[in-house]
């Protein structure tokens, strides 16, 4: 049986999305990561809590660091082992131009961001990481939707909002907590409730 000529242009269209976009992205990697952003505010709130019980103690600064640094590993390993399973399955190379186009235009902003985050802890200036790590969290987000799924740049565009949120209210866990935690687990649940 013969393929209708609308079958066989939408055939050519899905060819051509798959080969410029990279729609494998696994929607359980943004949850994973929401969890981890979720632990993480968690223990920063944690920390901060004794800090305030104990202000002689270890330097706060350090603690939210370690804390930072360790939910960032452990959600973009979680994110790459999700993706990675569902690329398996699907049986299409990881590391095609498109998955590098993404990672790159992804990386860029958020390593210019890391820069920037670690020269405000050289310079002590804390009060504004939790606003660089969102803002530039989002400018990446963004960045990289281009060559992604679409939910992707409606969760790079509330990363900003909460970025700008958190610069002018100060309110630094929350915000974390919203951004790093809630959106991407409900970003997440819509790539995976959709299968773009």
């Amino acid at each position: 049986m013969e393929n209708k000529p609308s079958e066989t242009l939408s055939d050519i269209r899905r060819l051509m999305e798959r080969s410029s976009r990279f729609s494998l992205l696994s929607g359980y990697s943004l949850i994973a990561a929401g969890i981890c952003g979720l632990a993480g505010v968690w223990q920063a709130h944690r920390e901060v809590m004794q800090w305030r019980m104990h202000p002689g103690g270890e330097h706060l600064a350090d603690r939210l660091i370690l804390t930072g640094s360790l939910t960032l590993v452990a959600a973009l390993a979680l994110g790459y082992a999700f993706t990675w399973g569902k690329v398996r399955r699907q049986q299409v190379p990881l590391w095609d131009a498109v998955v590098r186009k993404v990672s790159i235009h992804f990386a860029i902003p958020l390593f210019t961001g890391g820069v920037f985050v670690v020269g405000m802890i050289y310079w002590g200036q804390y009060q504004f990481i939790a606003t660089a790590c969102l803002v530039f969290y989002g400018l990446a987000l963004v960045n990289a939707s281009h060559f992604t799924v679409r939910p992707i740049r409606m969760l790079g565009l509330m990363q900003l909002l909460l970025g700008f949120i958190c610069l002018f209210t100060g309110y630094n866990l929350i915000c974390l907590m919203l951004g790093f935690g809630i959106m991407n687990i409900l970003a997440g649940w819509l790539i995976q409730v959709k299968k773009p």
